[in-house]
């Protein structure tokens, strides 16, 4: 277990999570996270929760291409289809893995995937 840090601050990371996990059914709440997860970062510089909010903008850069590639492809016949359904479950499995390690007191996986 790591370092402990302000419990306000890990539940604003939560949150960032839940918002994200929202966003999964209507997107709307994902624009909230990225809103609230930009501008609470400041708060989480030199602690472990700093590997979450890293790990949060990752997840959402990546998903952000992989909505923009669909959109970018969908007159190509089918292939937009495995690219959403890659998508969908690239954000749900990315989604519960930094999630679960916020939950144990662990700080998040480095690297885009």
């Amino acid at each position: 277990m790591t370092t402990s840090v302000d419990p306000a601050i890990k539940q604003a990371v939560h949150k960032n999570y839940l918002w994200f996990a929202l966003g999964f059914f209507m997107p709307l709440f994902t624009l909230w996270g990225i809103y609230q997860l930009f501008s609470g970062r400041s708060a989480t510089a030199g602690t472990w929760l700093q590997s979450h909010t890293d790990f949060q903008i990752r997840f959402v850069t990546v998903v952000m291409g992989g909505l923009a590639l669909g959109l970018i492809l969908h007159k190509v016949p089918v292939l937009p289809i495995f690219i959403f359904a890659a998508f969908w479950i690239f954000y749900m499995l990315r989604l519960a893995r930094g999630w679960a390690a916020l939950g144990q007191g662990e700080e998040a996986e480095s690297g885009w995937v």
